[in-house]
């Protein structure tokens, strides 16, 4: 892996492109500059790895990898989320990283934050705040990159092509455990439980009102005061979209166990994965 000294421009003609990937996460604030130079910081480090070489990490899927990126109902951002994420950035950039990983790895990966889960796994591959694991670091970038990002797809390959036999069957098992509590389908299935129970009290409360005007807040989100009728619509319609993709993911073929092969250097191709 190449080497780039703090301030050098290496890292600037790609920032653009990850950018745009952590902006849908509502990341990527104005990267500090030093003397009209890029700084080799956390993101220029990242897009450094993102960038290297190719991904073995591939997937045959009923929901083609765009699409699922654009068809995941993502968790409206309220404001404790938008806090999160500053406090984790923040906690980041003065270089505590133990307090970092902790907002990365529990209270923004709660909320299904891909980019938190890749910057948890990015901590462990390069020993931040973390013991150095590319084991724990290949497991967080593998869930990060479930919904198909070739970006992070490419980061976790990457991670995986450094790995021999023993840790590849150590890393495939704690991405199961790490998907078993944070996947997509366990963040949906609570999700739609909340909105569920939203809706019934929000019809609930309204039984027997003449006022077609009732009105709704939400005390998370500023300003958000609607009627009640577009606010149960609104809830209805983000059930069934939650619902439709837990069923579109149902009907897809997951990324499957890595073959590991026996007596096979494992820094040099790049290994496949299983297609079963």
């Amino acid at each position: 892996m190449p080497k780039y000294r703090p301030g050098t421009k290496e890292g600037g003609p790609i920032i653009a492109t990850f950018c745009r990937f952590a902006a849908s996460n509502h990341y990527c604030r104005p990267l500090k500059r030093h003397q009209g130079d890029v700084p080799m910081n956390f993101r220029i480090s990242v897009l450094i790895l993102l960038t290297l070489g190719l991904a073995s990490v591939n997937a045959q899927e009923t929901i083609p990898q765009s699409d699922r990126e654009v068809l995941f109902p993502n968790p409206a951002v309220d404001l404790n989320y938008a806090k999160l994420q500053k406090l984790a950035d923040k906690y980041y950039e003065k270089g505590q990283y133990q307090k970092a990983y902790k907002v990365y790895s529990e209270d923004l990966t709660l909320l299904g934050d891909k980019f938190a889960q890749f910057r948890a796994g990015y901590m462990h591959f390069s020993g931040e705040g973390v013991a150095k694991d590319p084991v724990a670091a290949y497991a967080w970038m593998r869930l990060a990159a479930e919904r198909g990002s070739k970006q992070l797809t490419t980061a976790a390959g990457q991670v995986w092509d450094q790995l021999d036999a023993e840790q590849r069957t150590q890393a495939n098992a704690q991405f199961k455990q790490l998907q078993s509590q944070y996947g997509d389908r366990v963040l949906l299935a609570k999700l739609i439980e909340e909105d569920e129970r939203t809706l019934k009290t929000t019809t609930g409360s309204r039984l027997g009102q003449t006022n077609a005007q009732s009105r709704v807040y939400n005390p998370n989100v500023r300003g958000s005061v609607t009627d009640a009728e577009g606010f149960t619509k609104a809830l209805r319609q983000r059930i069934e979209a939650r619902t439709r993709y837990i069923e579109l993911l149902d009907g897809s073929i997951e990324y499957s166990e890595f073959e590991v092969i026996e007596d096979q250097p494992t820094n040099t191709a790049a290994t496949q994965p299983d297609a079963n």
